[in-house]
């Protein structure tokens, strides 16, 4: 067991898996809203819930899974269209935001950039669209979440950053991410950002890790790996000489999972 006051003593080498209700590890997260049509009193946060608390104009950045690429310009309201949209859900394909029934007679103007990234959309289809990038730490979403009691005893930011610079909102905003991905969405084999560790809470669906430890020779790999020029049609685990230590996880809702440092790995989303 991990208590605030083994602080000193703390590390993590491994990936965890805490199938432990989130309260238990001291977690804070928001209540949803009960699903139309539903009998049900369960309720489920949704991507609606999330634009109600930062706001409808509150801009985000989309990645087409097929393309790796960003789609700029579009808003918390361009993403609740597209999750919502019901020939998305009907045909099992994407649709843009700007062809969903809850656009149509609606006055505020698209901004040049979100028209052109629709419009990609529009002539691109079918698309699978992936949300990965949004940091709510100064957004009205953070008095509403807060990570595991051991996240936070290990946490840089938290416990070494200068309390004066944290003052002045001068810290690396890098804590809070929260991410809204669609059935089918990908993320390829990466270390990330800065060598951070890194902890996933699914509040609704699944996601799928496959983890792979940083030693010398996997990161060999991995560095000859990104360097190649046809490297998109590369699966990196094939070009590792030994499957030794490597995993495949499966994140389901309420569940939280901790990566450490380094581990290179990919995420795949089974389910919306």
């Amino acid at each position: 067991e991990l208590r605030s006051s083994d602080k000193s003593s703390l590390s993590l080498s491994k990936p965890i898996l805490v199938v432990d209700t989130p309260t238990s590890i001291g977690m804070k997260l928001p209540s949803g809203s009960k699903k139309k049509g539903s009998s049900s009193s369960q309720k489920s946060f949704t991507v609606r819930d999330l634009a109600n608390i930062v706001g409808q104009h509150y801009p985000v950045s989309v990645i087409d899974v097929a393309l790796q690429e960003e789609l700029e310009g579009w808003t918390m309201q361009d993403l609740v269209d597209y999750f919502e949209d019901e020939d998305r859900h009907a045909t099992g394909q994407t649709a843009s935001p700007s062809n969903s029934p809850q656009r149509v007679g609606r006055c505020r103007p698209r901004r040049q950039a979100a028209q052109e990234a629709c419009t990609l959309v529009d002539n691109q289809r079918p698309k699978v669209l992936n949300q990965i990038s949004m940091e709510f730490s100064r957004s009205p979403l953070r008095q509403y979440v807060s990570s595991p009691q051991f996240v936070r005893d290990l946490d840089w930011i938290d416990n070494v950053w200068p309390q004066e610079l944290r003052d002045q909102d001068e810290y690396p905003v890098v804590q809070y991410y929260c991410l809204t991905s669609t059935g089918g969405c990908y993320t390829d084999f990466h270390v990330d950002f800065g060598g951070t560790a890194v902890w996933y809470h699914v509040l609704n669906g699944a996601k799928d890790f496959i983890l792979i430890p940083p030693t010398d020779e996997n990161l060999a790999s991995y560095e000859d790996w990104l360097c190649r020029p046809n490297q998109a049609e590369l699966f990196f685990p094939d070009m590792l000489s030994t499957k030794a230590g490597c995993v495949k996880v499966r994140l389901e809702a309420s569940q939280t999972l901790l990566i450490p440092t380094g581990w290179i790995h990919a995420v795949d989303t089974p389910m919306d």
